[in-house]
């Protein structure tokens, strides 16, 4: 059993619970505000009052001593879940053309609040403008809450590598600040998800004393928690209820509803490997009542999960059966929401570098009016005419080409396209595969393959008829296109499976592409059909590293691997690598 972490809310929330201001030497107003932002979590009523209190005076502030009022404010309404004023206060410091510790973290607080709200665009589109000012901060609190927000957002989407650099680069530069306790949690739940079990048990133990010294009872319980699950995953289930009674007032105290049950289900879980199902029941009950309201998160979706096992072994097989449909309807829903994560991101990365290349053809065409300003009119006249002329002869030979190309255009689009989904063909894939591989070893690139095929196509179209089949087929190809670069390459090759060529690209990111392929497969919305079906895929991925330059063996691999994943059916993506190596 894989053992689950807390969600991405809630990493989210705990960061921004937990930052505050040193008190540093300034004017006596922005003095007071520090002050203010002090003592802003150990007494949310006092920092309301005093905040309201400075509101009448805010005509007498000068313009620095405002931006950090609004800072202020806008931490207030966010406390309070009122994220539309929150957004209101921030938006004037966003807006302000000078880069300033007020400005730089309102947009850290505004990215922090798009993610807890799922607005996953506009939360990355935000940190990569972050990023790229992050060095140039002086204000150590200010970087501390980048960085940590940061790894927080990349954990979302399971870029766990990206997270963890983050994470340790926190820690490396305030190693003993009050929020590097915070921040160990995001570490410690990255190098669970990376398997680094060995690292994960030589710090751990030196944090959760850590956290315990600071007072922050909540990052200690859940570090408790993630020592559980490193424990568990290493099958030392009597270690994992050793630690749960040795830490267990403290869980208790944390006062997090979802750290006490994630504690329970691994105590719970280690219970039923050792055998004793009444300890295991009672504390999968009390877990369940727990999250039961909560919001749907992996956490949740693991207690449900051990208390399913409970009750089947006991044999309460109604109770199970309840447990199974709730189970079933959470994963849909989390699995949705963690496409979204992703398909912001990459539609973040995408809107970036767009805006790059804008700025980039601007330039240049600066650097144009600048010469024609210094002396180019009259070369430039001339060039015209010679252009006119030019072009004058270029149409009347290419209105005469026209017809004999465009004949030439369809008979090859016939030969090499699929006239229902505008893909092309094995014989196209084909050719494009060959082109591509030829450009990546003549420079030292990586090629990647992904082959897939939609699992239940065939009696989707049986069942419902050919019509809702083509319908199935159409959706999968638009929702794919969504996720691809322009130089990939993606075929259909036979009625139900279809291959991408991905240039300059390793397995393991060829192998997180066909992840993202398989979630927005599974969650497309087939209501619009009047038919009730479930959308599932499998994917086989190889590389040159592992399969070599040659086309043949590279389909070879990636069709073998693809083989695999069908039989396999608990995990739809195999990796050819990992395939060899395990044999």
């Amino acid at each position: 059993m894989r053992l689950l972490s807390l969600a991405f809310k809630t990493h989210v929330f705990m960061f921004l619970l937990l930052l505050f201001t040193p008190f540093t030497q300034a004017s006596s107003v922005i003095s007071t505000l520090k002050e203010i932002e002090s003592f802003r979590f150990s007494n949310n009523e006092r920092f309301k009052e005093a905040l309201s209190t400075q509101q009448a005076k805010l005509t007498t502030f000068t313009d620095e001593e405002k931006a950090y009022f609004n800072l202020l404010m806008a931490y207030q309404y966010t406390m309070d879940k009122e994220y539309t004023l929150a957004f209101s206060y921030l938006e004037p410091l966003i807006k302000i053309e000078q880069t300033n510790v007020y400005h730089f973290r309102a947009k850290v607080l505004a990215a922090n609040v798009y993610g807890i709200t799922n607005d996953f665009l506009n939360a990355f589109i935000l940190m990569s403008e972050v990023n790229k000012t992050l060095n140039s901060i002086d204000d150590a609190q200010a970087q501390a809450q980048a960085l940590g927000t940061i790894a927080v957002l990349y954990d979302g989407i399971d870029q766990h590598d990206v997270s963890l650099y983050y994470s340790e680069q926190f820690l490396t530069k305030y190693p003993q600040s009050a929020l590097s306790c915070t921040v160990s949690t995001y570490m410690f739940h990255t190098l669970l998800k990376v398997d680094k079990l060995t690292v994960l048990f030589d710090k751990i133990d030196d944090y959760i004393r850590f956290c315990q010294d600071e007072g922050n009872f909540v990052s200690q319980a859940y570090l408790v928690s993630k020592k559980m699950e490193a424990l568990f995953q290493s099958k030392q289930y009597q270690d994992v209820l050793d630690v749960f009674a040795r830490y267990n007032d403290a869980i208790y105290r944390s006062g997090s509803s979802v750290v006490i049950a994630s504690a329970l289900a691994l105590a719970g879980a280690s219970d039923i490997a050792l055998g004793d199902l009444v300890q295991a029941q009672n504390k999968t009950v009390e877990a369940i009542k727990l999250v039961e309201d909560a919001h749907i998160t992996l956490a949740k979706i693991h207690v449900y999960e051990v208390s399913y096992q409970v009750e089947k072994t006991l044999g309460h097989y109604e109770r199970a059966l309840y447990l199974s449909e709730q189970l079933s309807g959470f994963k849909k829903t989390y699995f949705a929401k963690k496409t979204q994560r992703r398909l912001g991101y990459h539609l973040a990365i995408a809107q970036v570098d767009a805006s790059n290349q804008r700025i980039a053809l601007l330039d240049k065409e600066n650097e144009l009016l600048a010469a024609q300003k210094r002396g180019y009119q009259q070369e430039i006249k001339l060039n015209r005419l010679r252009m006119v002329v030019f072009f004058a002869a270029f149409i009347a030979a290419g209105y005469m080409l026209y017809r004999s190309f465009w004949v030439k255009t369809r008979y090859k689009k016939a030969a090499e396209f699929d006239d229902f989904t505008g893909l092309g063909n094995r014989y196209h894939f084909g050719n494009k595969a060959q082109m591509a591989l030829d450009r990546c070893e003549k420079h030292a690139k990586t090629l990647s393959v992904i082959l897939f095929q939609l699992d239940n196509l065939k009696q989707i179209s049986e069942q419902h008829g050919q019509q809702v089949g083509d319908w199935v087929l159409t959706q999968l190809v638009k929702t794919c296109r969504n996720f691809m670069r322009n130089d990939d390459v993606f075929a259909r090759l036979s009625t139900d499976e279809f291959g991408v060529i991905l240039p300059d690209c390793n397995s393991d990111k060829a192998a997180l592409l066909a992840e993202i392929f398989g979630d927005a497969i599974a969650t497309i919305d087939v209501s619009e059909t009047g038919f009730e079906f479930v959308l599932s895929s499998c994917f086989g991925v190889t590389s040159t590293d592992d399969s070599g330059f040659i086309l043949k063996q590279l389909l070879s691999d990636a069709d073998l691997a693809m083989y695999q994943a069908k039989q396999n059916r608990h995990d739809t993506v195999a990796v050819w690598a990992y395939q060899a190596n395990v044999e």
